[in-house]
């Protein structure tokens, strides 16, 4: 089921840096959001929808969908995108980060290029024996920037051979920042509290272009439409049930992927949400075991890490309600963030099973984590 969240106002998502009072002024956004706020939210609202005594008792027909305050139930996110509306909906993707931009262009167009694979000398202390490039200096990676649906398929089934450019979404072209400052009172004492100011960076999406945010969720059934309070401030907004059709390979396009990998051995694996793939090293938090070449949890599949691109890591916690304290701290590799694995062992049909549209991070994997697509090299 997919479900498109219209802002109803202004809102604010907060990143895993600390915001203490008396300590920080200012706190720092993300936009979009984690897919595990959205989690939350949906869930907390299909517990008021279902009612609060019934949760409270675990009543089996809410435990079985939502779990209990310590255990998951079916429920769970798949991902979190933005939407266009329009006459045909258009869904964005994170730019993959094998895909850069020039710096300046005189014309105003910043379109993409492909980093080039390598295997030359050079000092790294990277485990990869070969590294992406790029044959120029005056480019980037564009934070924020978005890739629709279907130039996100032309690059997963081409790779860097196709040599075509892609028009990418920048931020500046579907959010608006509208800082908010503001001073914490407290209601029993009407004096200003010395080191309560603080500033927030309210966000807002471009109306003239429709946006809003589409998630994709399984395992649950929500009304047709509501309202949903999350991010700071408990900032409202409009849910609907959504027909949108996010991303899928039709059958000759999955058989293409299939025996492209069956014949080279070699696949890319794009990112489109956070993931955290290692909870005990935050040294060796950008790779998984099994791409050092242990077997995946699939079919006996074993991968070899071939070079990654990889941007800097999220932190990604929340607040445990049972517990009442901060969950855990997770450094999570950021969406974008893309892979080329070389395959030792298993088949093409296997990786696209294990790995194509699923969320396979080790950890709040059903919060919409480690959601991967699976693409040509």
């Amino acid at each position: 089921m997919k479900i498109s969240l219209e802002p109803a106002d202004t809102f604010f998502f907060r990143d895993g840096k600390p915001f203490s009072r008396g300590e920080q002024t200012e706190a720092t956004g993300i936009f979009p959001p984690f897919p595990a706020t959205v989690y939350g939210a949906l869930r907390t609202a299909y517990i008021s929808e279902k009612g609060w005594k019934e949760f409270e008792e675990e009543d089996k027909s809410i435990k079985t969908v939502i779990g209990t305050k310590t255990s998951h139930g079916k429920f769970c996110v798949k991902g979190l995108f933005l939407e266009r509306k329009g006459e045909k909906e258009i869904i964005y993707f994170p730019l993959p980060r094998d895909l850069v931009t020039l710096k300046k262009m005189d014309n105003g167009e910043r379109k993409t290029l492909h980093l080039n694979l390598r295997d030359e000398n050079f000092n790294s202390n990277s485990k990869t024996k070969q590294m992406l490039f790029s044959d120029r200096s005056d480019v980037e990676y564009p934070s924020g920037a978005l890739l629709e649906s279907g130039f996100l398929k032309s690059y997963l089934l081409t790779g860097a051979s196709n040599g075509l450019q892609y028009r990418p979404l920048f931020q500046e072209d579907y959010l608006i920042h509208e800082p908010k400052v503001g001073i914490e009172r407290d209601l029993n004492n009407p004096e200003n509290i010395e080191g309560r100011l603080y500033r927030v960076n309210m966000m807002r999406l471009k109306t003239d272009a429709k946006y809003q945010i589409l998630v994709d969720v399984e395992n649950i059934d929500m009304p047709n439409s509501g309202i949903l309070k999350f991010g700071g401030e408990n900032r409202a907004f409009i849910y609907r049930k959504s027909a949108a059709e996010i991303f899928d390979y039709k059958d000759s396009e999955k058989e293409k992927v299939i025996n492209a990998i069956e014949k080279t051995r070699r696949f890319k694996l794009y990112c489109a949400t956070p993931a955290i793939w290692n909870c005990e090293n935050d040294d060796e938090g950008w790779i998984a075991e099994w791409m050092n070449g242990n077997e995946y949890n699939y079919k006996d599949i074993k991968c070899k890490l071939i070079a990654a691109v990889v941007g800097k890591p999220v932190n990604i916690g929340g607040w445990d309600i049972a517990k009442g304290e901060p969950k855990k701290m997770y450094r999570a590799i950021p969406a974008g963030s893309v892979y080329y694995l070389q395959l030792e062992t298993g088949t093409g049909a296997d990786v696209f099973n294990a790995f194509h549209y699923r969320n396979i991070s080790i950890n709040r994997a059903n919060e919409g984590l480690g959601l991967t697509l699976i693409g040509l090299i």
